[in-house]
C-alpha cells in the first residue's frame, strides 16, 4: 500500500483527469482504481469499491475532517473483505472527485488500524454513470436539473 501511494504521489497517477464533462480514473499497479478527491476542501485518498454498498471513511479521516461521528447508537457491524468490523454513521458532503461532486452522503466511519477510505456504490450512485473499460474507470456526472 504504502509503495502505491508513493508511486501515485510522484507519478501523479491517482490524480484523476478530466476529459470533457468526464473524469477518467487509471487502474494502480495493484488492480484498483484509486483516486485523490477532497472533501471540505481537503484531500482525501479513496479506493473506489463498487463492492462496498456504502462509502466509508477511517476515524483518522473523520478526525482530521472534523465529521461529526454518531456513537449514540450501538455501532453497525459490517462484513468486509477482511472479515465483520463495527462502524459508526456520520455524514459528510460533497464528495469531489474530478469534476464531480456528489452531496450529502452517508458514511460509515471505522477505527480498525490501517483501513482505507473507499468510495462505495452509494456515491457511484451519485453519478449520471460510470464504467470501467481496459485499465481506465470513467465517471460522468449527472446532468444539471433544469
Amino acid at each position: 500500500g504504502m509503495w502505491v501511494r508513493a508511486r501515485a504521489d510522484l507519478t501523479g497517477d491517482a490524480v484523476p483527469q478530466l476529459v470533457g464533462a468526464t473524469t477518467v480514473i487509471h487502474r494502480q499497479d495493484d488492480g484498483h482504481f484509486w483516486v485523490e478527491g477532497k472533501v471540505r476542501g481537503r484531500d482525501v485518498r479513496f479506493l473506489i469499491d463498487s463492492g462496498a454498498t456504502t462509502t466509508a471513511i477511517t476515524a483518522e479521516t473523520a478526525r482530521q475532517l472534523e465529521i461529526a461521528v454518531d456513537r449514540s447508537q450501538p455501532p453497525h457491524s459490517v462484513l468486509t473483505a477482511n472479515g465483520p468490523i463495527e462502524t459508526y454513521a456520520a455524514r459528510i458532503g460533497p464528495v469531489l472527485v474530478g469534476n464531480i461532486s456528489v452531496d450529502a452522503l452517508d458514511v460509515l466511519v471505522s477505527e480498525v488500524p490501517d483501513s482505507e477510505n473507499l468510495l462505495g456504490m452509494n456515491w457511484l450512485n451519485g453519478l449520471g454513470g460510470w464504467h470501467v473499460e481496459g485499465q481506465t474507470m470513467t465517471l460522468t456526472p449527472k446532468a444539471p436539473q433544469q
